[in-house]
């Protein structure tokens, strides 16, 4: 039996004699030590590892502002150029590199918020650097989707339909 997505189930009945067959409680789980302070030293490594984040990004995105606007306004001329586009030269890629083997480290550190802090960066470095790569291997498709949509405009206002550059910018700024 499917139901609507919009209701929720019906609670089933409890029996009669729900006492007798209740389930024991488990015990209480044992009381957890008091969180570390945060102190200036361990706030200094966050914002050093938040830094790294955001400088990666904003060189992603100006790799991005470079390369990709001018590679999108060639497509109607040269089409099977659009996947030529390299966004991530070596330089950039070394830098991304270094970056990712800090944040690894720092994923180790003893202390928990830096760990978290750690993990997180990586979340962020790593989409960021999928959707860039993403866009590079699939610029092709990505514009033979917008040409035969409702609106063909692949620079609207002057910037790519996907604008990657804008929001990793705007995404180096909130690391920052």
């Amino acid at each position: 039996m499917s139901l609507p997505l919009t209701r929720l189930p019906a609670k089933p009945e409890a029996p009669a004699d729900a006492a007798a067959t209740a389930q024991p409680t488990p015990a209480a789980a044992p009381a957890q030590p008091p969180p570390t302070p945060i102190t200036p030293a361990l706030r200094a490594e966050i914002a050093r590892l938040r830094t790294l984040v955001a400088s990666c990004l904003r060189s992603l995105s100006k790799q991005l502002d470079k390369h990709f606007g001018p590679a999108i306004a060639n497509a109607r001329k040269a089409w099977e150029q659009a996947d030529d586009l390299v966004v991530v030269d070596p330089p950039l890629a070394a830098s991304i590199a270094e970056t990712r083997r800090a944040l690894h480290r720092a994923a180790h550190a003893p202390h928990p918020a830096v760990r978290a802090v750690a993990f997180e960066c990586l979340l962020a470095l790593d989409s960021a650097c999928g959707l860039t790569g993403l866009a590079e291997r699939r610029l092709s498709s990505l514009i033979r989707l917008r040409v035969r949509s409702d609106d063909p405009e692949l620079l609207p206002e002057g910037r790519p339909f996907i604008d990657l550059a804008r929001a990793l910018a705007e995404a180096a700024r909130e690391w920052s």
